[in-house]
This record gives C-alpha cells, structure tokens and sequence, in this order.
C-alpha cells in the first residue's frame, strides 16, 4: 500500500501478504492509515471493535454488527470495494425474494451450511451453501431479486472484489 497519499512513510501499511517481513495479514489499529478510517465510517458509521487485515491488494475492516460478521473491503486508494456479510444459516437474515427462491428450488430441503451476502460496485448477490448427504456441497448464487445466477459445486475459494459470477 505504502504511504497514504500525500503523505510520508509514517504511518505506511505493512508489507503484502507473503513477504518475508509480514508473519500474518492482521494490521494494527494504529498502523491503518486515516483515509481507510475515514472511508469505513462514511460507509459504516455504526462499526466499532473493527480488526483490520491485508487481503492481497486490498485492506479489510473486519467488525459484527446486529450478529453478523461483515468485510468492508478498500482498495490502495482507500475506496471502497465490496462489502461481504456472514448471514449465518438462517434465511431470516437474507431477502424475502431470495429465501422464497431458494425454498422452492431443487435445493430447498438441503442442510443450510452458510450464507453470504455480497455487495460491490454496480453488483450484488447472496451465496448459500447447502449440503446433502450422497452429495457434493454445492454453492447457490442469487441476485436480491430471487434470480438464480448459477449453482455449482463448492471449492471453498474465497469470493473477492474480481471474481466473476
């Protein structure tokens, strides 16, 4: 990331993820640059115990809000980028539109082993993995409007601000 812009080395990110200097991808509160700061709480004003951690060429807020877990991704500018939310596995939680797709599709009466909401730029969708003994654990993709994107088998990889649906 280096400095923020305009700035000097102080306050730098660390190095990226792999490098021989870096240990983990957890970054001190204190070494997060003020622009990821202050764009969290212009998105999420309300996050608070927010753990940060380098994700490739991203930085990621991590922070639970109303029992959910969410990711607020930025890039090295400090733009916002995707937001992903853990739903957990109650349909509760995820869009009357998508709960009703996904009750009346072939999946509906597999074991619900997560949800995931997914937010970024001019893109949104909810994963829900399922599981069915004598079958592989398959992920399903819904736009907020109950549209089924694709269902495939589950390669546990994680979704990130480039992968395509």
């Amino acid at each position: 990331f280096g400095p923020p812009p305009g700035g000097d080395d102080e306050g730098a990110m660390p190095p990226p993820p792999g490098s021989d200097d870096d240990d983990d991808n957890d970054v001190a509160a204190s070494k997060v640059p003020q622009a990821y700061v202050e764009a969290l709480a212009a998105k999420f004003p309300e996050a608070a115990n927010v753990e940060w951690e380098n994700k490739g060429a991203y930085l990621v807020a991590d922070f639970t809000k109303d029992f959910r877990d969410y990711e607020v991704w930025f890039d090295s500018s400090a733009k916002w980028s995707m937001t992903n939310i853990d739903c957990g596995k109650d349909l509760f939680f995820i869009l009357g539109e998508v709960s009703k797709a996904f009750a009346e599709s072939e999946y509906g009466t597999w074991t619900i082993d997560g949800i995931e909401s997914y937010e970024r730029d001019n893109d949104s969708f909810y994963v829900i993995g399922v599981e069915k003994v004598g079958n592989s654990d398959t992920d399903i993709y819904y736009r907020p409007n109950g549209e089924l994107i694709k269902a495939v088998v589950s390669d546990n990889a994680e979704i990130t601000t480039v992968t395509v649906l």
